[in-house]
C-alpha cells in the first residue's frame, strides 16, 4: 500500500512538472515575441495581446498580436522576429 502512494505521487509530481515547464516554455516564447515587435517597431505604443496560430510542436510558428498605433488598434501578424507580414485595422 505504501508503495503504491509513493508511486501516485511521484506520477503526480511528473506531470505537474510537465505543464510547468510547458507553461513556462509558452509564456517565455510569447514574450520574446512582443520584445522583438516593439523593437523592430517603434510606431507601436503597446501591445494588448500576443497568441500563437500554429499547433504545438510546429517548427514555424505564426503569431497574431493586437497593438495600438497613433491611437488605434490593429491586428498584426508575425513569424514571431518583429518582421510584420500583415496589419488589419480594428473597428
Amino acid at each position: 500500500m505504501k508503495k503504491v502512494m509513493i508511486i501516485c505521487i511521484c506520477v503526480v509530481f511528473i506531470f505537474f512538472a510537465g505543464y510547468l515547464s510547458i507553461k513556462l516554455y509558452t509564456y517565455n516564447k510569447l514574450n520574446n515575441v512582443r520584445e522583438n515587435i516593439i523593437k523592430k517597431n517603434p510606431e507601436i505604443s503597446e501591445v494588448k495581446s500576443v497568441n500563437s496560430i500554429g499547433q504545438w510542436g510546429e517548427w514555424f510558428s505564426e503569431y497574431t498580436l493586437v497593438v495600438e498605433i497613433d491611437g488605434k488598434q490593429y491586428r498584426i501578424w508575425t513569424m514571431g522576429d518583429g518582421k510584420v507580414t500583415d496589419k488589419r485595422l480594428l473597428e
